[in-house]
């Protein structure tokens, strides 16, 4: 059996234009609710998908859900496209008639995300919308309906072996969407894509791990 060797230096492009791809807007990043808002500070008319993301963070919630809190917990559909790394990544593609879509929370200086691959025809507002009348907090997390049971199994490959790593990287990336950057420990993935000489050879994880270079 022949044996194909992957630089490390081209997974590590990739993860990085994965993560880039992404990354989060400052609206998403830190959103504001309708307790911050009166009469004379109205939510800018968006002019982009981008600015869309604050007005989304509003939704779903009635006058007796608010507060004089200037913080409050609060999932929201995320403008972030997860499928758009797909368009320069080799070998992989998104299945016809199916899309990915992402949720975040945030609560003060909590937050986390979720992505998910459901049928076109379950990926419009309203229906992405439905579950979030049900999610008041972090422990409740939002499913659309119809959505797949691993958003992965949208993802198309050309089974070369170049393919299956970077699809190893782009799950591990969406795994780890949404979270506020202090909070996301990339000790694992960070340990994988460093070079075999910089790994701890204490703890037998040496001859577990398997570096293609």
């Amino acid at each position: 059996m022949s044996i194909q060797k992957i630089p490390l230096d081209t997974l590590k492009k990739v993860r990085q234009y994965i993560q880039v791809t992404l990354s989060l807007s400052e609206a998403e990043q830190q959103p504001k609710n309708w307790a911050e808002l009166n009469e004379d500070n109205e939510p800018p008319e968006p002019e982009s998908l981008d600015a869309l993301s604050g007005i989304f963070t509003f939704g779903g919630l009635s006058e007796e859900d608010l507060s004089d809190s200037t913080s409050r917990d609060c999932w929201f559909i995320s403008t972030v496209n997860p499928a758009n790394a797909l368009l320069k990544l080799p070998g992989l593609s998104l299945k016809p008639t199916l899309r990915l879509v992402s949720y975040l929370y945030r609560a003060g200086e909590d937050g986390m995300g979720l992505v998910f691959a459901v049928p076109e025809a379950s990926s419009t507002m309203a229906v992405l919308e439905k579950p979030l009348q049900h999610c008041k907090d972090i422990t409740q997390l939002p499913q659309p309906d119809h959505a797949l049971p691993q958003f992965m199994d949208a993802i198309a490959g050309d089974r070369s072996p170049l393919s299956f790593a970077i699809a190893s990287v782009f799950r591990r990336e969406l795994q780890e969407f949404g979270p506020w950057e202090s909070d996301v420990n990339g000790t694992i993935i960070d340990l994988w894509m460093r070079s075999p000489r910089s790994l701890p050879v204490n703890g037998g994880l040496s001859h577990r791990l398997r570096i293609f270079r």
